[in-house]
């Protein structure tokens, strides 16, 4: 996971005061624009136009965000890499509590120490996740 990326944005957000959710951005003055022309991330999150010869390239898809309070340029393609990064640590992390959760109670069960709301607690899990 992008460490950097995600606490350059939460830097942003945060001088922005905005929502969590980054609902209605554009009250708090914040606007965004998409550069590029292609989705890659071999150069980095400022929008850059590539130069061969006498030809310009927009370059690669980077999202650049402003406010009041300052800029910052992601490159879409380390965006959502970053975001599904994010999605399979917590999905890991959610499969680890269920895992612990089903091998607490066949302990309990093995003790005879099973309660009816323990199992429907695992129940309830594992319908959260799916």
């Amino acid at each position: 996971m992008n460490r950097a990326l995600r606490e350059t944005l939460v830097a942003f957000a945060d001088a922005h005061r905005l929502r969590p959710d980054w609902h209605e951005p554009d009250e708090a003055g914040v606007m965004a624009w998409l550069h590029g022309d292609h989705l890659d991330n071999a150069y980095g999150d400022e929008p850059s136009p590539l130069v061969v010869g006498k030809r310009r390239y927009p370059g690669e898809y980077v999202v650049e965000v402003t406010g009041p309070h300052g800029r910052v340029s992601v490159n879409l393609a380390n965006l959502l890499a970053d975001y599904c990064d994010l999605v399979r640590a917590v999905t890991g992390d959610q499969v680890a509590l269920l895992e612990a959760a089903r091998f607490s109670l066949s302990v309990h069960k093995a003790q005879g120490l099973f309660d009816l709301s323990e199992r429907m607690a695992v129940e309830k899990l594992e319908a959260a996740l799916g």
